[in-house]
């Protein structure tokens, strides 16, 4: 089977419920030569079908390997997929990707997956200040603004009060990605005691924004 094909046996994939019988060549390709083709298949390997209601572990572990990848593309895929995983060990290799990747936007993507990872499965009663020490600890070396905003987002999703203020701040960046990037945030996580103030800010944002992409995330997060 060409690269081609099998890409392309994966996007087709996308489009319909998987099944058990789907596993063995999405597992294969997780391991192929071509990174598009690793990228895609890493995306799919947690929506096998499996007798485990989370992840089978033998895909847990695909997916730690695949968070070693040399390729961003497929390194972020794999950092998405552990962020829903419940075992200790998901969490815990998200927490050392942060520290490996050195790759800005791999290492952002390590940030705010872990930070997801975390906060979904813990109790609701669950202390933070432990993953908050170490996200302003964090912040202190921390030069890359996407790496910050997801260190922000983090800090929000671990109840510190200064985080949506934080987050907020980052719609004055320069680059429209980040921008982005804060809306996207907002819309996975915001509370709804804060809606008042995220509304706010958001209306006083477009007032000046120039950006389509920008301005079209805003307004659709206002509309919900």
């Amino acid at each position: 089977m060409t690269t081609d094909e099998k890409f392309q046996i994966l996007i087709d994939m996308e489009e319909r419920p998987l099944t058990k019988g789907d596993g063995a060549l999405i597992r294969s390709c997780c391991l192929d030569e071509d990174s598009l083709v690793r990228s895609e298949a890493t995306s799919l390997l947690i929506y096998i079908p499996n007798s485990d209601p989370n992840l089978d572990s033998q895909d847990i572990d695909l997916l730690i390997r695949l968070c070693d990848d040399p390729e961003m593309i497929v390194r972020t895929e794999a950092y998405d997929a552990l962020s829903w995983c419940i075992p200790e060990k998901a969490g815990q290799k998200l927490f050392d990707c942060i520290h490996k990747d050195t790759d800005e936007i791999g290492r952002s993507f390590a940030i705010f997956c872990w930070a997801d990872n975390i906060s979904s499965h813990s109790r609701k009663s669950r202390n933070y200040s432990k993953e908050i020490a170490f996200i302003r600890q964090w912040l202190k070396t921390e030069t890359s603004e996407h790496c910050r905003l997801s260190c922000a987002y983090a800090l929000y999703l671990f109840h510190d009060a200064d985080a949506l203020e934080m987050m907020l701040s980052y719609l004055k960046s320069e680059d429209y990605r980040i921008r982005c990037s804060v809306i996207h945030h907002l819309k996975d996580s915001a509370r709804k005691q804060d809606m008042p103030v995220i509304r706010s800010a958001l209306q006083n944002f477009l007032e000046t924004e120039n950006a389509r992409a920008v301005i079209s995330c805003a307004e659709k997060l206002l509309k919900k």
